[in-house]
């Protein structure tokens, strides 16, 4: 099978696990990379995985490398500076929310004068007749004593609702990235670089080499069992650096919350079994 339509088959099988390839290959998602054919070879070789899973295991890992890069970009970020920026941009947007709709009759009235004035001293001809120099179209407030807009130079009016609107829709989408950025939460958040990796790492090793995946280590944090070792060797791929004992806690960890997947129809709900675990 040529790899266009492995990549197809692929995009199809995952697409019915809620996976969306061509969207994570849009993404930055190299298939190819870090698990090459050079290098899963003799990882492959060494667990015994079956060979006609090889392409399907490799790819699995690569998108598993993916997530975890997204993570450890995820786990580098200054949340707490991010909450700070978050909650600056909601405090005045709710702030500029409450003094437009404070606007009466007579503040639009004002703002509608200075309208009327914007037009006249942007007309060149009227003003060539005083010797005056036009000035530059500036953005103003209309009001026809019902409605009020903003005029803005080579564009439509935006109507006032309509900003309202835009601040509120901005308001909820500051408090959504205030949740997802920890809002309310204290003290250190734990590091999971690794566990995308390691837990579709551990299903790939129970499916495709048919062995349970158990999981010993020494007092050093050195590996045991085989399903161990092969924890280590992906993991080298990924990442050179990770010390030992991070490798022991995130395995464990992602092993413990999981439960093994035998088709990848049982994804979704694996997923979701996983997600409900770590809350």
């Amino acid at each position: 099978m040529d790899e266009e339509q492995f990549l197809a088959d692929a995009t199809q099988a995952l697409a019915a696990s809620g996976i969306d390839l061509r969207q994570l290959i849009t993404n930055g998602l190299d298939h190819h990379k870090p698990f090459s054919d050079e290098v899963f070879a003799p990882i492959a070789e060494t667990y015994g995985f079956i060979p006609e899973s090889f392409a399907m295991a490799r790819l699995l890992l690569n998108v598993a490398a993916h997530l975890s890069k997204s993570e450890a970009k995820w786990a580098a970020t200054d949340l707490p500076k991010v909450r700070q920026k978050l909650s600056t941009v909601q405090k005045h947007g709710r702030a500029l929310q409450k003094a437009l709709r404070d606007l009466d009759e007579e503040d639009l009235y004002a703002a509608n004068q200075a309208s009327i004035a914007m037009t006249h001293a942007t007309n060149a001809s009227l003003l060539e007749m005083i010797g005056e120099t036009a000035l530059e179209p500036s953005s103003t407030i209309a009001w026809n004593g019902q409605k009020a807009v903003l005029e803005r130079p080579n564009t439509d009016p935006l109507d006032l609702d309509d900003v309202l609107a835009s601040l509120d829709a901005l308001d909820q989408a500051m408090e959504v990235s205030l949740r997802v950025a920890g809002k309310g939460k204290k003290g250190r958040r734990e590091n999971a670089t690794l566990d995308p990796l390691l837990t579709i790492a551990l299903q790939v090793y129970e499916n495709f080499t048919g062995k349970r995946c158990s999981l010993l280590w020494t007092e050093k944090n050195e590996p045991l069992s085989e399903a161990a070792r092969f924890c280590v060797d992906v993991v080298e791929v990924f990442d050179t650096g990770t010390v030992p004992s991070r490798i022991v806690s995130s395995s464990a960890e992602t092993r413990r919350k999981s439960y093994k997947v035998s088709s990848l129809e049982e994804l979704p709900d694996f997923i979701r079994h996983y997600s409900e675990r770590s809350r």
